[in-house]
């Protein structure tokens, strides 16, 4: 069994060809941790900023994100982290 952080699983993702899901909390906590890196431009840091700020004030929030939101979520963190 697999134990550790993301590294890990890309490593079990690619040798298996086995997708993996992630939570949307843990890809906002992801990009969040690139927050004043430059590697995000002004509109993507100010949405993960948003975001961010709602997880942090209660992680529930980020389930009721329009469709709209979730894909650029999804977009940002398959760019990132794919």
């Amino acid at each position: 069994m697999l134990q550790g952080g993301a590294a890990p699983l890309r490593a079990a993702q690619g040798a298996l060809n086995v997708p993996v899901t992630v939570s949307t909390a843990v890809m906002v906590e992801k990009l969040a941790g690139m927050l004043d890196t430059g590697e995000l431009n002004g509109m993507e840091s100010g949405f993960v900023r948003k975001l961010e700020g709602m997880r942090q004030a209660d992680p529930n929030r980020l389930t009721r994100l329009t469709e709209r939101q979730l894909e650029w979520l999804v977009d940002l963190h398959k760019r990132h982290f794919a």
